[in-house]
């Protein structure tokens, strides 16, 4: 399959299945991003804003959405073929630092073309290593995942991301299916930032918390120092859910008094989510 690639600071490339769209501001750095589950099932709206891409605009960051047709986790040819295409016209060779970003099936895909596209960085929440159950057979979720072969090049992210410098990977080690396809992804470049009791669909919860735009930002900047990002994770107790898990957990609904203080501090979060919903209202 042949491409017809445009340079413009606009790049629309429709890769039968697939299509990818780019915003370029700066040659400094561009963002790859790749959508997540949340968009349904299936997709026909090419022209759909890709994923973190009003994010980035608002940064006049330069970003290239990957936009599936069908959620497949990237398991079509046609998308390497598409990157390919476009990394043979010298795309991604423009830039200084290429990023590639990703939540869930987008983790996954981040993750999965991470050398494709030579990415420097790859940022991927909660992310999934392969959904083939000869791979990983305990894994339940996403039925729609097992629609794919899972026999491609790209069916298992393990590994596909040597040539990066730093692999960041956000997830709730607490959650046993996050945690054991996270544990999947070895390498010297990895670096895990536990979201403990926060559970799946990171990204939300992150953005709850007001820290999601840090998380980009950190890894845009390029530091390796992870240190910051682990002190933001805290700011999980301003979310709802958080306490929700907690109280979920045997330890704690077996004690009284952990049940105590958990349930003393969600109301009190719930207090203070109400009055600012009540000042916002008054305004």
């Amino acid at each position: 399959m042949k491409f017809d690639i445009k340079s413009a600071e606009h790049t629309f490339l429709d890769a039968s299945g697939y299509w990818l769209e780019g915003m370029h501001y700066t040659d400094d750095t561009l963002v790859v991003t790749f959508e997540n589950l949340s968009g349904g099932i299936y997709r026909p709206n090419g022209y759909r804003e890709g994923w973190g891409s009003g994010f980035f605009r608002k940064r006049e960051v330069s970003h290239l959405c990957v936009k599936p047709l069908y959620a497949d986790w990237y398991q079509g040819e046609n998308l390497a073929l598409g990157l390919t295409a476009l990394k043979k016209s010298g795309y991604f060779r423009r830039y200084k630092r290429v990023i590639s970003y990703g939540g869930s099936m987008g983790g996954f895909g981040a993750l999965a073309y991470s050398d494709l596209i030579g990415a420097n960085t790859v940022l991927a929440i909660n992310p999934q290593s392969t959904m083939s159950l000869k791979k990983v057979p305990w894994e339940t979720r996403f039925k729609v995942a097992q629609r794919q072969a899972w026999t491609g090049k790209f069916s298992d992210a393990n590994g596909k991301y040597k040539l990066a410098d730093n692999v960041i990977i956000y997830a709730d080690m607490r959650y046993d299916m996050d945690a054991r396809q996270v544990e999947r992804l070895k390498g010297e470049n990895v670096t895990i930032v536990n979201s403990p009791f926060l559970g799946h669909q990171l990204p939300y919860h992150f953005q709850v918390m007001g820290v999601l735009g840090k998380v980009v930002d950190h890894a845009i900047a390029g530091s390796k120092d992870l240190s910051e990002m682990r002190l933001a994770m805290r700011k999980r107790r301003y979310s709802q859910s958080y306490y929700r898990r907690l109280i979920d957990r045997d330890r704690v609904r077996s004690s009284p008094t952990f049940l105590k203080i958990v349930r003393t501090h969600q109301i009190s979060l719930n207090r203070e989510i109400k009055a600012q919903r009540e000042a916002r209202s008054a305004e």
